[in-house]
This record gives structure tokens, sequence and C-alpha cells, in this order.
């Protein structure tokens, strides 16, 4: 992880941490069960322990769900992890249920709501170095593209021997088509089969 974690902190834009006082970056994956949520804790910790700052690892959808008030409140929604420096802010119950109900995770969100999760997500640029957002698959929700222009970056999650390449090519499209930036993809589940001739040594 260590290794996608340079490739990722090399390709965010020159200067926009400094401009914002914080990196913020989203993950999704092209289709469902890719194993964003693994990696984007993996990632977390990683960053942690390689900058020792302040970094929280965010649920997309629970971010989708706080209200207009809640900025303010914003510290109160974070848990910090047994891991030093790493904060979470877990999906409520609500957010589970939005999850399984295909009609709802497809709607367009409101101007209105778009403009409150914007503001959400400067509220956290204010309280934490870096923060992780993890994304629904592009194939379930639309959070994943609405946040793209407004993040510093968004990674794509695949998996090893099931992504498919038209599903790859297609997700790279539609984070371009919303005005985003991919930073990379992150092989999830790559397998290392032992050699036959390292085998036999065994």
């Amino acid at each position: 992880m260590q290794h996608y974690l340079q490739l990722i902190l090399k390709n965010v834009k020159p200067g926009t941490q400094e401009r914002e006082g914080c990196m913020v970056i989203a993950f999704t994956a092209p289709s469902p069960k890719e194993g964003v949520s693994h990696v984007v804790r993996s990632l977390g910790e990683e960053l942690v322990r390689y900058t020792g700052k302040r970094t929280l690892i965010v649920d997309a959808q629970r971010l989708q769900r706080l209200q207009a008030s809640d900025p303010i409140r914003m510290s109160q929604y974070c848990v910090e992890t047994e891991v030093t420096n790493l904060w979470i802010m877990p999906p409520d119950e609500g957010v589970a249920a939005m999850a399984r109900d295909e009609h709802q995770a497809h709607l367009p969100a409101s101007a209105r709501q778009h403009e409150q999760q914007l503001g959400f997500i400067q509220a956290l640029r204010a309280n934490f170095a870096h923060v992780l957002i993890d994304c629904p698959s592009l194939k379930a929700s639309y959070l994943a593209a609405m946040l793209a222009p407004h993040v510093d970056g968004l990674v794509l999650v695949v998996e090893a021997d099931r992504t498919k390449r038209d599903q790859i090519q297609r997700a790279q499209q539609l984070v371009e088509t919303a005005d985003g930036r991919l930073l990379g993809l992150v092989l999830n589940k790559r397998q290392y089969p032992v050699p036959e001739w390292l085998y036999k040594r065994l």
C-alpha cells in the first residue's frame, strides 16, 4: 500500500493542499464489491504512518445525509480509531438503508443539497490534514461523480481478475465528463502465486 500511497501523493496537483489547507481524495470503483472500503482504510493507516498528520476517512453517503447546520459540529460525527491521528466518520443506520435502495441511490441531488455537501467538504478541510472519502461504485451511485470536480483527485479501485477493461474505460470517461481528476488506479486482491521453481525449494 505504501507504493500506491506515494504514487497518489505524487499525482495530487501541486499547490492544492497548500491553497485549501488539506488534501481531499475520493475513492470509488467501476462496480460494487471491489474492495473500496478496505483500500481506503489501508491507505488511511499508511498515510498516517507516512505523514503523522490528522487524517479522516469519511463515508460519502453519510456526508450526503448531513444537514445544513452540521459543519459547525462536524467534529462530533468523527470518531478516533485505535491508530493515532486516524479518524473516521462512519455510516449511520439510515445510510445503510439508503445504500440498499437502488432507486434512491440513482436520484440526482438537488442544487441546495449539492452546495451543502461542498460546505461540508470545506469544513473537513479546516479540521484535518487529509480526508479520504469512501464512495459507492460508479455503477451504483452518482456520488463519486458529483464530488469529483470538488476534491483534489479521485482514485479508482479495481479488483484483480474481475474488473473488465471496458468497465475501467467507462469509469475513466465518467470521471472526466464530471470534470474530475483521476489520480490513478489501485489493483485490489492481487494474487502473488509462488513460481513453480521456488515452490520446489520450499
